[in-house]
């Protein structure tokens, strides 16, 4: 559980009688139509508003203004009361990934410094929807790998998307990593450039890859793409750490040999 929901769950006097007003009122309203059904939804959302300050508050500083941001994040809260279902869970535990979801979609619409592909862009805003499902479900965060299989798609998949959040206001090459004024960030790059080298390493493998088996490309990607370890890529392929250790030196000597072949050493 992160430490803003926690914080959002902090256990005082106020806040649990705060809660659970909010619940009483969002029980009444599930049951309730038309004007008094908008007028108990519209108390719980007053009742919540400095839950969606705080919210707004934690992006202050990445370049927008907090009233900007307090506007959208009152809207998420909006959306959070009008859609939540009190047999499911606990009000808080959807609220907070709701409304910090219609924060981060809003940086995504209109405050990228540097705008990432459209899959992850459109693979962020899915996690975002299903981290609040969840999240009422669960009634916590969740985690990568819950979301991950909510949506198909890889762990690691899921988390380049959320990161991607970093690219609103990248970090300045000139701004402290630590205290003292002779600690810059720009100081830990080298000052050769090997990022020419790595897409030439790119560009020659690739062919070499898609001449291996489905198999083998998912263990070259699992272990040199995802970061996964031997023994996790084991336990998905469903045999033991050893007989994974030998598949990859296998391919690694195939894709040597193709690259080789390809390419041949001049005498």
């Amino acid at each position: 559980m992160s430490a803003s929901f926690k914080a959002a769950r902090a256990a005082s006097p106020r806040k649990s009688n705060q809660r659970e007003l909010t619940e009483k009122y969002l029980r009444e309203a599930a049951i309730s139509t038309g004007t008094k059904r908008t007028r108990l939804q519209n108390a719980a959302i007053e009742l919540n508003m400095d839950l969606a300050a705080s919210i707004a508050a934690r992006y202050a500083g990445r370049g927008q203004d907090l009233q900007d941001l307090s506007q959208v994040a009152a809207m998420g809260l909006v959306n959070a009361v009008r859609r939540f279902d009190p047999e499911r869970g606990d009000f808080v535990a959807y609220a907070v990934p709701t409304v910090a979801g219609e924060i981060k979609r809003y940086f995504r619409d209109r405050c990228w410094s540097i705008r990432p592909p459209r899959r992850v862009q459109e693979l962020q805003a899915e996690a975002l929807v299903a981290a609040s499902e969840l999240g009422q479900n669960l009634h916590r965060e969740p985690m990568a790998d819950e979301l991950a299989e909510c949506l198909g798609v890889e762990p690691c998949a899921i988390i380049e998307a959320l990161n991607a959040h970093d690219f609103y206001s990248p970090a300045s090459l000139d701004a402290p990593l630590k205290p003292g004024p002779n600690a810059k960030g720009l100081q830990i790059f080298p000052e050769q450039e090997d990022g020419y080298e790595r897409a030439e390493a790119f560009a020659t493998i690739a062919p070499a890859c898609r001449k291996l088996s489905v198999r083998d490309r998912r263990l070259i990607y699992l272990r040199f793409f995802c970061d996964k370890t031997q023994q996790e890529i084991a336990d998905e392929f469903g045999v033991t750490q050893m007989q994974i250790s030998r598949m990859q030196k296998r391919i690694l000597t195939s894709l040597r040999e193709a690259i080789d072949g390809e390419f041949p050493k001049v005498a």
